[in-house]
Parts: structure tokens; sequence; C-alpha cells
């Protein structure tokens, strides 16, 4: 269960949310400039909440009054992002291994925190610091809990890629590696920053039954935030739709869909003659 009760101002532009989300799967679904990555951010405790509460189950993450803000470390949530960020200096099993919690506590030096697949560091110097320069397929599974990397890179059906560099990748076997290296750090919460919006209309749909995949293979609760209705009937068990920061409707998808409260959610529909 996870427990929303905070307020986050940035500009103009004020973030407020009250929910208690009890499924597996919750979309939050919203328009550019609705909030959700905002939301997605101050959950993952890249961003602090200005007033009110953040809680996961019994813990407390965030609570403005007490003064509590536990770091992003520390909460061990698997974070996706819209463009599949990878380093790309590192192949498809070294960008893996670097999310497993096993691997000794390795950092990037001097790193900016967020690569594309198509970017090296401007400063020249980012390197993984006290990690192998090349690992094989053996000793990844040698060095890390077989069972989990096995299954991850079954699920995900990466495992002919594992020596391949980003720049060799298609944007949706991207995207594939980045949620396999989320998963693959045992993660308490997964949070999808709308991870299917930079892909083309027929990836989209062929990305989504892995998706599904690893919403029924891995027992971890997952937010998918998307502007996309269709994307939040394929995997999600609730749906939240989000408006200028604020909640304004909620419910099952299909219900959001076939009786819509809002015209926003009639919106995202695509529907034109609403």
């Amino acid at each position: 269960m996870i427990w929303l009760n905070f307020r986050k101002r940035l500009g103009n532009f004020t973030l407020r949310l009250d929910c208690t989300l009890t499924k597996k799967v919750t979309a939050f679904l919203g328009e550019s400039g609705s909030g959700k990555s905002t939301l997605l951010n101050c959950i993952s405790g890249i961003l602090t909440p200005d007033e009110g509460e953040i809680a996961f189950g019994d813990e407390v993450l965030d609570d403005a009054k007490a003064r509590i803000h536990q770091p992003p470390e520390k909460r061990r949530f698997g974070y996706v992002f819209q463009e599949g960020y990878l380093f790309p200096h590192l192949t498809v099993e070294q960008n893996i291994r670097y999310g497993e919690p096993s691997r000794g506590g390795a950092r990037l030096k001097n790193a900016p925190t967020e690569l594309n697949h198509g970017e090296s560091s401007r400063s020249g110097g980012a390197r993984l610091e006290n990690a192998p320069t090349e690992l094989n397929h053996g000793e990844l599974l040698e060095n890390a809990p077989t069972d989990l990397l096995s299954k991850v890179i079954d699920t995900l059906e990466i495992g002919t890629l594992l020596k391949r560099y980003p720049r060799q990748l298609s944007g949706g076997q991207r995207q594939r590696v980045a949620i396999a290296r989320a998963l693959a750090m045992e993660p308490r919460l997964l949070l999808m920053d709308e991870p299917l919006a930079s892909l083309d209309h027929g990836l989209k749909h062929r990305i989504l039954p892995y998706l599904h995949h690893v919403k029924e293979t891995f027992d971890v609760p997952m937010l998918y935030v998307t502007h996309s209705i269709s994307e939040a009937l394929a995997i999600a068990d609730e749906a939240f739709l989000l408006t200028d920061g604020e909640i304004t409707a909620s419910g099952e998808p299909h219900q959001l869909l076939t009786a819509p409260a809002a015209l926003p959610i009639a919106q995202l529909t695509g529907v034109e003659n609403i």
C-alpha cells in the first residue's frame, strides 16, 4: 500500500495529492504538464514534498512537518524513464548488472545522473568504480542471484542482446533492457515514467505484452504514468486522472473509458467528436 498526501510546488505549478494506492499496478493518466513525472520524482525521493507525507506500507518516506526525507538510494524503488536511459559505454549485460544490489555498491564517478542511449559523458571522465570492464554471461550468473537474473533475462527475452552496446539496440530493445536493470535491483516498487511514449505505434503494441508478462511474473507493485488510456487498459488494475496537478477521476481503467466522469478523461480516448 502507498499513501500519498502531499503538495509539491514547482514555479507556478502545484501538485496536490491525497490518495491511497492498494492495487498491484496503478496508472496515473494525464496530458503533458499534469504532474505525472513530478509525482514519480516525489515518490522516488528525487524531489522532496513541501507539505504532507508519503508512506510505503508502514514506512514513512517523507513527512514535511517532522522533516523526514528518505533519500532515493534508501527506498530501493526501480525507475524506468521515458527514453530508456542506459550507460552508453557498458554492454547490455553490464547495464543490467549495474542495477543488481549484490554488486558491492559500485557507482558512476563524476557522471551525469541521466545518460541517454546515444550520449557519452561530456566530462570525459565517467567510469564505473570498482567494476570489471568486461563481463560474460557466465560471470553475471555466477556472481549474482542466478534465479532472479535468469528470470529477468528470460521474461524480457534479451538473452541474445547481452554483448551489445546501447547504440546497437532498437528503441524497444533499449526499453526492455532498462526494465531489466530496474528489476535486477530487486525493487520494492517499480516506477514507470511513460516508458512507451518515445516508441512508434506498432512498437508500443509489441512491447506491451512484455510489461504484462513482468506484471504476472514478478511480485512487485508498479506505478505507471502515461497519457495513453490504451496502455492503462492493457496493464493497470486501477487508474487516476491527473489534471493540472490534482486527481479529477479514479477507478478501473475500463470504467474510466466506457463511462468517463470528466471531460479530460474522455479527451484522452482520442475520439474527435467529444
